[in-house]
């Protein structure tokens, strides 16, 4: 059985800064397709690495209106901090 690391991997800090820069940019949280086009990825890629670092806590659903919004957590934006400390 293999573990998943406890730290951001270097695809998952970019999924972390698209999402960052388009709610900068447009004062909302992106969707799975929105974050997909600023990636240069599909839906689906985006879906499964956002689905993927929403079980490990950094990322969550909008609200239950919008379940395809997601919005980063505090254990994210502390994670991301910490990498561009380094």
């Amino acid at each position: 059985m293999s573990r998943e690391p406890q730290t951001l991997t270097y695809r998952q800090v970019e999924y972390v800064r698209a999402i960052i820069k388009y709610q900068d940019e447009h004062g909302m949280p992106p969707t799975y397709t929105e974050i997909g086009k600023c990636l240069g990825i599909s839906f689906s890629a985006a879906h499964k690495v956002c689905e993927k670092m929403r079980k490990r806590g950094y990322l969550k659903e909008a609200t239950r209106y919008c379940p395809r919004q997601v919005v980063l957590t505090e254990k994210a934006l502390k994670e991301i901090k910490r990498c561009n400390a380094v």
